[in-house]
């Protein structure tokens, strides 16, 4: 099933992502926190996941892992407004799908839903 999660505490970006990944599946669930997330991810799959790296009650990064340790198959998208070095972003690209800095054009969600599906 064509499921994508989006995990931002920001309520505006939920939204926009969640009208423009609308487009390619009705299945589109948000939540605000690690915590949600990982329940979201152990009740269901979602083969793509849109993850903010700075979240209230969550490192993105060490929610990546966790997500990836319960769900090896979902391809996960970091994001993020903050400034990443260079080890940082080494470990982004290592372990996820695709890097999304804020603010992004929503072509570029587009893009990397139509990369992310294309195999389900």
């Amino acid at each position: 099933m064509r499921r994508i999660l989006v995990v931002d505490d920001d309520i505006l970006i939920q939204i926009a992502l969640s009208k423009v990944l609308k487009t390619f599946t009705p299945d589109v669930r948000t939540v605000s926190t690690g915590k949600e997330a990982l329940q979201e991810v152990k009740s269901s799959f979602y083969p793509l996941c849109f993850l903010d790296v700075c979240l209230p009650d969550a490192n993105g990064l060490s929610l990546m892992r966790a997500i990836k340790e319960l769900s090896p198959k979902t391809k996960i998208v970091i994001m993020t407004g903050n400034y990443i070095d260079d080890n940082m972003k080494r470990a982004i690209e290592d372990a996820s799908f695709d890097f999304l800095p804020k603010p992004f054009d929503l072509s570029q969600v587009r893009a990397i839903a139509v990369e992310g599906l294309e195999d389900i």
